[in-house]
């Protein structure tokens, strides 16, 4: 598990990170943890993570404003640290997945970790390679795949990486909530898509699809149900 702990003292984010390794210790969890002071540094990291804690209060900077802007481009698993419990009854808009109140205590952090680990277990990743050096791909970075001959091509953020899976294989295996195949070669990855024509998907990278001719009608179905579904539930 690749981790995020943002809080703004340092005493609290040492012991943040401390329990988390007594947790991952005790579960023979391999997991690496990155801490931040402020928001800023956060922001600043694009990496993805598998789970973020997130302090409210940050000086000057609202966490809630802080990882709601997070959740535009990454899907994680976000646990609120905060020492004001009325904004709990907020925690809908970033779609907080625990509030922990601080101080920290081991059973409520645990009983948070374990359940975001059985959470991760069920998101599928896939291992990728590029230029000789594998990555592993959580399946909310694909931006697009593209069929290959017997491997396919995995669009992300970062690069293109071939998977040992067949384009087929790779439409039974993502979900169909967000993943849609506009044309035999490709399956897009709707959070990533910028805008729809009539023959065209335009996406965040800039890049563009062709929408089969058979399946413009059942993809702007789709699509508009995605679209309603994030409006209304977020995820």
């Amino acid at each position: 598990m690749i981790i995020a702990v943002c809080e703004d003292e340092k005493i609290f984010l040492q012991i943040i990170r401390n329990k988390i390794l007594d947790y991952a210790r005790r579960k023979d969890i391999d997991a690496e943890i990155k801490l931040f002071l402020s928001g800023a540094a956060f922001t600043k990291c694009e990496e993805h993570f598998d789970i973020v804690f997130m302090d409210i209060d940050l000086g000057k900077e609202n966490g809630m404003d802080i990882i709601n802007a997070y959740r535009k481009n990454h899907k994680s698993i976000n646990i609120i640290l905060t020492s004001h419990t009325e904004e709990i009854a907020n925690g809908y808009k970033v779609r907080a997945f625990r509030f922990l109140s601080k101080p920290i205590q081991d059973q409520a952090l645990f009983e948070a970790l374990d359940e975001a680990v059985l959470l991760l277990g069920k998101s599928r990743r896939y291992i990728g390679w590029c230029d000789g050096e594998e990555k592993v791909i959580h399946e909310e970075e694909i931006i697009y795949v593209e069929a290959g001959d017997k491997y396919s091509g995995i669009r992300t953020s970062e690069g293109f990486y071939r998977v040992k899976y067949t384009i087929t294989e790779m439409k039974q295996q993502l979900d169909p909530l967000d993943f849609y195949m506009p044309h035999r070669s490709y399956i897009v990855n709707m959070n990533y898509i910028d805008k729809i024509e009539e023959e065209k998907i335009y996406l965040i990278n800039r890049e563009k699809i062709k929408i089969s001719r058979l399946k413009r009608k059942d993809f702007r179905t789709k699509f508009f149900d995605f679209i309603r579904r994030k409006s209304v539930y977020g995820n």
